[in-house]
């Protein structure tokens, strides 16, 4: 339950109850929202988080921030003890219309990182196996937008997808898949990678990083 902590003179704080965004995912790209008028004041939304279940939290950062998108970065450590909580601060300069606040929404979409610390880009195998009934699978690479789509895959499926030679398997018998993909092979680039995706699936990347010999 949120509550206002603070409603004195021309400005009003409100604060959210801990959210919990915990998960086995070492980074988050978001999607942030906001809908508010300023009308003859101002409004700053601000986030704090923490990864130790709330022992020890960030400063509260202005969502607006450049500094902002870095609070759902870790750095070699998984996201299973990570919370969040936000605030609305919300000021009348002058005698008028009072800012108004109507709603907050973010989109968590869990990632992974792959350090490519080779000289030259690698094109992988990989292993997608589909969970929770047939459908799509999307596999993203935020850090270049390449997206690899397979549709229509069977529940439990696995497709194996060999990027260099862009050979594609899955193990249902005398079952083809060439038809069902979008002809995208996944590259990692040079240094990081943010691995993304949604429909539904476990993921399993081999890869050997290509050096200049010298």
């Amino acid at each position: 339950m949120t509550t206002w902590l603070e409603l004195y003179g021309s400005q009003a704080v409100y604060e959210s109850d801990v959210i919990d965004i915990s998960s086995d995912f070492e980074y988050y790209v978001n999607d942030l929202r906001l809908n508010y008028d300023e009308n003859d004041g101002f409004v700053k939304v601000e986030l704090r988080i923490t990864h130790d279940d709330g022992f020890t939290w960030s400063d509260w950062v202005d969502v607006q921030s450049s500094f902002y998108h870095d609070m759902f970065y870790t750095n070699d450590i998984k996201l299973n003890h990570t919370k969040m909580q936000y605030r609305v601060v919300m000021n009348l300069l002058k005698k008028g219309i009072s800012p108004v606040f109507r709603s907050f929404e973010i989109d968590l979409y869990g990632a992974f990182k792959i350090n490519n610390t080779g000289d030259l880009s690698c094109l992988p195998e990989i292993w997608l196996k589909k969970t929770n009934g047939a459908g799509d699978i999307h596999l993203i690479n935020e850090t270049t937008g390449q997206e690899v789509v397979l549709e229509n895959i069977s529940n439990n499926e696995t497709v194996y997808i060999d990027c260099y030679n862009k050979d594609i398997m899955t193990d249902l018998p005398m079952t083809y898949r060439y038809d069902n993909h979008n002809e995208e092979f996944l590259e990692l680039q040079i240094g990081e990678n943010v691995i993304t995706g949604y429909g539904d699936f476990e993921f399993v990347v081999r890869h050997e990083f290509r050096v200049l010999q010298g």
